[in-house]
């Protein structure tokens, strides 16, 4: 939010709008929002944690892609399963399994950019889907979760993302009217 009036002047020189890419993950798919403990600080699971996680980022996404107005483009993306350096982080016996049996399966790094770098730089995203697509790891738009395509939901998220960031309400930003793709 505090950035948008720079991503505006970008679209106003260069003729076409900016964008925001939010790197989210299929797993957005299993996820849920807790509205009463966005947190988790009553019942925690890592598994939980990452899913709800991604949702928001989808849900942010969409509503950031309303609020902008045209001049700014907002996009979710999985990258796929990415084989990445996460990895020496993982217990020994996981390690193995995921060097001898996924590596082959697995996407490498530069594989794993592709729906990012096609969702900041490819035209067709500023053509395809109507408001914020989500792009599978394929550079494919896809639609997201029926969770994420809940507008209410994205309005209470975007609210719950203000207050958590201690934003002051003047730097919050008003849905516009024909917001989102153009």
């Amino acid at each position: 939010m505090l950035l948008l009036p720079a991503l505006k002047r970008g679209c106003t020189q260069r003729g076409a709008p900016s964008r925001v890419v939010h790197v989210s993950s299929k797993l957005h798919y299993m996820g849920s929002v807790r509205r009463g403990d966005p947190n988790l600080s009553r019942r925690y699971t890592s598994l939980t944690a990452y899913c709800q996680s991604k949702l928001l980022q989808v849900l942010f996404s969409t509503e950031l892609d309303a609020r902008a107005g045209p001049s700014v483009r907002s996009v979710a993306v999985h990258p796929g399963e990415v084989l990445t350096n996460v990895i020496h982080t993982l217990p020994g016996p996981v390690r193995w399994l995921y060097a001898r049996l996924l590596a082959g399966v697995l996407l490498t790094p530069r594989q794993g950019a592709r729906s990012t770098v096609h969702a900041a730089t490819s035209p067709r995203v500023l053509a395809e889907e109507a408001a914020a697509p989500y792009l599978h790891s394929d550079c494919a738009p896809v639609p997201p979760s029926p969770a994420a395509r809940d507008a209410e939901l994205a309005r209470w998220a975007w609210a719950w993302s203000v207050d958590a960031a201690g934003l002051a309400s003047d730097r919050d930003l008003a849905p516009v009217a024909g917001g989102g793709a153009p």
